[in-house]
């Protein structure tokens, strides 16, 4: 059985920003750091649906490499395909920046990865913080969503 990963980047950010703002007392400086842990894995299912639609078998790569891999593939793939490229002149909702949607992939990774993992001298990601990761996966959702939709 294949897992729909459509619907489930969506459902899980929408998860994290209800953890992130939790005042329950048991979870005081937890929410955060379980927002960016779901955040997270709503990035990874984005990531697992594109290159399971667009190329096979990379999905099964560790995120590092496969975010190495992004631009360099969709420059290729899409390098002719005006259905689906945004250069900068057009304003069309179903065009993606293939260059931006590579950059923010690659930043969003970072962060989330960075926010995930405790260290004592760190503050855990601010909600403003999240609220920004958060909103790019749902724009790398929405541009899967236009890459692989043809």
């Amino acid at each position: 059985m294949m897992l729909n990963t459509k619907y489930l980047p969506i459902t899980l950010v929408s998860l994290a920003r209800s953890v992130m703002r939790t005042d329950r007392p048991d979870m005081v400086g937890l929410g955060p750091r379980i927002a960016a842990l779901l955040g997270r894995q709503a990035f990874e299912f984005v990531m697992h649906r594109f290159w399971s639609a667009t190329a096979p078998g990379v999905e099964n790569v560790s995120m590092r490499a496969q975010l190495i891999c992004l631009p360099y593939y969709i420059s290729s793939r899409y390098a002719n395909d005006t259905n689906h490229i945004n250069s900068g002149h057009t304003n069309n909702a179903n065009h993606v920046d293939t260059h931006q949607f590579a950059s923010n992939a690659r930043h969003t990774w970072h962060v989330l990865s960075s926010a995930c993992h405790h260290h004592v001298y760190k503050l855990p990601p601010s909600v403003n913080e999240l609220e920004v990761w958060l909103n790019n996966i749902e724009m790398l959702n929405k541009d899967v969503d236009n890459l692989i939709n043809e």
